[in-house]
């Protein structure tokens, strides 16, 4: 086993994330890097982008998820938002799907919503949604006489989940947001979120992190992935070429 002291860790992947001496120009390498920028609030990208990329404008991200399509924000690791390159969108996508879709099927047979209404809900929305951005408001407007508003909103979370539809923020202000929903394959006719099974997906993820955080341990993988022990464990079995296990030193 290879020994590895925390000191020379912590300085190798300050640089490599851009913090300490390695400066970058896009933002869509730092978004690689860190395997998509946290997004749960409005000014979490911009401080991981700004700390890394010396004199970043702040409509440079609005430019490159809405104007040039190069990102997308979607919810994957955690259940919590990123924004992340089209390149890792499937990934991080599958890999985290079935976690985040579970709720919602939990909402339907708490509420004893039948197969057939949600399939027709699903149906008017798609139809909504052809060829215009909407938000969220506009869109259950136009469904509230026929059915409930609640189970629209969350027919229209289920397709956003499933990669149906996707966020939009028209705003290029760091500080506000004008949140609308689109068609995927009209806003982002290269990208295909559905090109993996779960299982091929989680297994890129995990050699993902590892490349880009590693060293790691197996606590630190489950607890930024959310994936379960058992899984992360069995995928890191089958690749022992890729992992390598190394005792850290220097904590005194």
């Amino acid at each position: 086993m290879v020994s590895l002291r925390t000191d020379h860790a912590s300085r190798y992947n300050f640089y490599r994330y851009c913090i300490l001496g390695n400066t970058t120009s896009t933002i869509k390498e730092v978004s690689d890097i860190l395997i998509g920028l946290h997004s749960a609030r409005l000014i979490s990208p911009y401080a991981s982008l700004i700390s890394r990329i010396e004199g970043l404008r702040t409509e440079s991200l609005y430019n490159d998820v809405v104007s040039n399509g190069n990102l997308i924000k979607l919810r994957c690791m955690r259940k919590t938002l990123h924004t992340v390159p089209l390149e890792l969108a499937s990934i991080v996508h599958n890999a985290t799907l079935k976690y985040r879709i579970a709720e919602i099927d939990s909402y339907y047979r708490r509420f004893f919503h039948s197969v057939g209404q949600i399939r027709k809900i699903k149906e008017k929305l798609l139809s909504v949604l052809a060829g215009d951005h909407l938000p969220v408001n506009a869109i259950t407007k136009k469904l509230s006489s026929h059915y409930d508003s609640g189970l629209v909103k969350m027919v229209l979370k289920e397709l956003w989940e499933r990669g149906t539809i996707c966020y939009i923020n028209e705003s290029d202000d760091w500080q506000k947001e004008k949140r609308k929903y689109a068609l995927t394959k009209v806003f982002y006719p290269g990208l295909d979120l559905h090109s993996l099974d779960e299982r091929s997906a989680q297994k890129l993820l995990i050699n993902k992190y590892i490349d880009n955080y590693g060293p790691v341990t197996l606590r630190d993988i489950c607890w930024w992935s959310a994936l379960p022990v058992g899984r992360v464990t069995q995928i890191n079995k089958e690749g022992p070429d890729r992992v390598a296990q190394v005792r850290m030193t220097g904590f005194e």
